[in-house]
C-alpha cells in the first residue's frame, strides 16, 4: 500500500474514501466554528491545538502504509467531544450554536 488513503480507497471504493474525506472535512468545520464562536484564549489555543493533531493525523495517513487507525479515531473523538460541550457563556451556549431551539 502506498498509503491509508489508497487503502481506503481500494478497500471501499470511491464512495467510501469521499465518506471518509467527508468525515474529516466536517471535523474540520466543527473546529473552526469552534476557534469562531470561543470567548477566551484558552479556547482558542485548544482549537488551534486540536486542529494541528488533526492535520499530522491526515498527514501521517497519506505518508505512512501501515497506519494506527486507533489514534486517529482517538483524536476524532477528542475533538467531538470537546466541540459538543456547551462551554462558554455567549448566546449560543458554548461553542457550537445550539441547534436544539
Amino acid at each position: 500500500m502506498h498509503s491509508f488513503f489508497c487503502s481506503v480507497l481500494f478497500d471501499l471504493g470511491f464512495f467510501g474514501l469521499a465518506l471518509y474525506l467527508g468525515i474529516i472535512a466536517k471535523i474540520g468545520l466543527r473546529l473552526n466554528k469552534m476557534r469562531k464562536y470561543a470567548e477566551g484564549a484558552f479556547e482558542r489555543s485548544l482549537a488551534s491545538c486540536l486542529a494541528g493533531s488533526l492535520a499530522a493525523a491526515v498527514a501521517q495517513g497519506s505518508l505512512i502504509s501501515e497506519y494506527p487507525n486507533h489514534l486517529f479515531f482517538f483524536i476524532i473523538g477528542i475533538i467531538v467531544a470537546v466541540t459538543s460541550l456547551p462551554l462558554g457563556q455567549g448566546e449560543e451556549g458554548g461553542f457550537l450554536p445550539d441547534r436544539s431551539q
